[in-house]
């Protein structure tokens, strides 16, 4: 049998391989973006709290004194008495205590308490020893209300007090002055005295002088802190300037006698008026007297 042919297969065609694609290029990736910021939270506002209407505070009903039996003194005066008493002797009794006479303003009554003569005595002669004050029965309550010029002067008067079996039941209150007032007190009493004189026509001091100067610095001593205006003042006998002159030298004068009983220098000022200022007509010699004189202004620092 005869041999079959041998078939021979065709070659395969080469199959150029594919270029390899290109690689892609890196891309960078776009730089963050902050997210824009939300818009700002508006912060909440509270509400006002509510506010509640205040209540109308009436203004305090001043007190109104109902006085059966009322003595008052001012500072630098003496005590006066008005109301009623139980007898004509107690009357003059409450005049001795106030050193002077029996008051025309007290009448006489029997509807008072039974201890008001005890309660009247006691009162008033505390109220003696005060500066200023006022004392009196408020219907059926004793009142003292009043300022002394020292520490002693208050307890005296609460010692004159002591006898009262029932001085727990008054209304008492005793305060003391100020040393500015106090000084004012003293002094503008001793200037009334017109008791600093001088040699006629002149600036020297007069001989009975010095005890007025000694008693005035004894006074400014309870206020060390107020400044005086020691302030002289004339007649209107002679010359405008003269009088001035004379005026500012016998200021001066007393100022330099003050410091030299120990008043410091930098409290005094002289000042002088001349006839400017007059009390009193200078038509008659009690006139001239009084317009003669010096006076005294006392301040703070």
């Amino acid at each position: 049998m005869p041999a079959e042919p041998t078939q021979i297969e065709p070659e395969a065609e080469a199959v150029e391989p594919e270029p390899a694609a290109a690689a892609e290029p890196v891309v960078e990736p776009p730089p963050a973006v902050e997210a824009a910021p939300a818009e700002q939270e508006v912060a909440a506002v509270e509400p006002e709290p509510t506010v509640e209407p205040q209540p109308v505070v009436e203004p305090a009903t001043p007190v109104v004194r109902n006085y059966r039996f009322d003595a008052k003194k001012p500072l630098g005066g003496p005590i006066s008495f008005s109301g009623a008493v139980p007898a004509e002797p107690m009357r003059r009794h409450l005049a001795v205590i106030a050193g002077g006479e029996p008051s025309e303003a007290l009448s006489i009554s029997s509807d008072l308490p039974g201890d008001f003569v005890t309660n009247a005595d006691a009162g008033s002669r505390a109220l003696a020893l005060l500066a200023d004050g006022e004392f009196g029965l408020d219907g059926d309550r004793w009142v003292l209300i009043g300022r002394a010029e020292t520490e002693e002067a208050k307890q005296a008067a609460l010692t004159a007090l002591a006898v009262v079996p029932t001085l727990d039941q008054w209304e008492t209150s005793i305060t003391l002055l100020p040393p500015l007032e106090v000084c004012r007190d003293k002094v503008t009493a001793f200037a009334a005295r017109n008791a600093i004189v001088f040699q006629s026509g002149s600036a020297r001091l007069a001989e009975e002088s010095v005890p007025a100067i000694d008693e005035l610095a004894g006074y400014l001593t309870l206020c060390p802190e107020a400044t005086v205006n020691v302030e002289g003042h004339t007649d209107a006998d002679g010359e405008d300037e003269a009088n001035l002159a004379l005026s500012v030298s016998r200021a001066e004068a007393v100022v330099d006698a003050l410091i030299l009983r120990g008043i410091g220098p930098e409290r005094l000022y002289a000042i002088g008026y001349g006839e400017s200022l007059p009390l009193a007509s200078n038509e008659t010699r009690a006139g001239k007297q009084a317009n003669r004189r010096i006076a005294f202004t006392l301040a703070d620092e």
